[in-house]
């Protein structure tokens, strides 16, 4: 299990949790997060060690995307993003409404690793408020 909790200013704190699973012998991973109302989303992804991921996720507060379907890949065995130092993946949201949402979302994610110490640094190809219902096309944002 892997959990982390992260303060931020003048917003509730937002918590990320990830438990592996067994699904008929094949490994799996479910997560939760959780934060603001429009925050929370719970979903589950394959965890094999090489080849690309596959998750899904279901926003239960958030009218415009409740579902979506990920597909991730990295730099690891056969394309895995399994502790990848570079992540590249697609967001396609199912049950979209509206035109505008139909658009996938792509990101580039690098993650190098010195030890015990990591620095991380994301792409993505429109802002991530998204994730908080606000919908903005074209723009591009960074996560440090």
């Amino acid at each position: 299990m892997k959990a982390s909790l992260k303060f931020r200013e003048e917003r509730n704190p937002l918590l990320r949790a990830k438990v592996p699973l067994n699904i008929l012998g094949l490994p799996f991973q479910s997560g939760i997060i959780s934060g603001e109302s429009k925050e929370l989303s719970l979903n589950l992804s394959t965890f094999f060690q090489s080849g690309p991921s596959v998750k899904i996720s279901y926003r239960p507060n958030d009218t415009w995307n409740p579902f979506s379907l990920v597909i991730k890949t990295g730099t690891g065995h056969f394309g895995s993003p399994v502790s990848s130092s570079m992540i590249m993946s697609a967001e396609f949201n199912l049950l979209s409404k509206g035109d505008s949402n139909l658009k996938p979302i792509f990101m580039l994610h690098f993650k190098p690793q010195f030890g015990d110490f990591s620095i991380k640094k994301s792409q993505s190809s429109t802002h991530v408020s998204h994730l908080m219902g606000s919908i903005q096309n074209g723009g591009a944002s960074s996560d440090v």
